[in-house]
């Protein structure tokens, strides 16, 4: 989280709340509502459909270096399937100017 004190999370599965209650001295929101500004967004996404409502709310909030991190089903998962991946279904974020991270470990 680096200096963010104040972070946006969207779509947050109900087992990530004990994470996020590990967080001390940061504001977590979990709704962004205009005229909301963001600097550190996490959201989660399970298809397509669940993406795009995202990425537009994201990127009308972003402010500054604001950094968007997006979790979404591995391809492998059992549980899931997702309708895009790390290389497919960014278009719209990067028509922004966001560039995107290949991985994360």
């Amino acid at each position: 989280l680096g200096e963010h004190q104040r972070i946006h999370v969207l779509g947050a599965p109900a087992e990530f709340d004990a994470e996020l209650a590990q967080l001390t001295g940061v504001q977590v929101l979990r709704s962004l509502d205009a005229p909301d500004r963001c600097q550190f967004l996490l959201a989660f996404a399970r298809n397509r459909a669940e993406l795009a409502p995202l990425i537009d709310s994201a990127v009308a909030a972003a402010e500054g270096d604001a950094v968007l991190w997006f979790a979404y089903p591995k391809g492998t998962s059992k549980r899931y399937r997702a309708d895009f991946n790390r290389d497919e279904g960014w278009e719209a974020l990067r028509a922004a100017g966001f560039d995107s991270v290949r991985q994360v470990a």
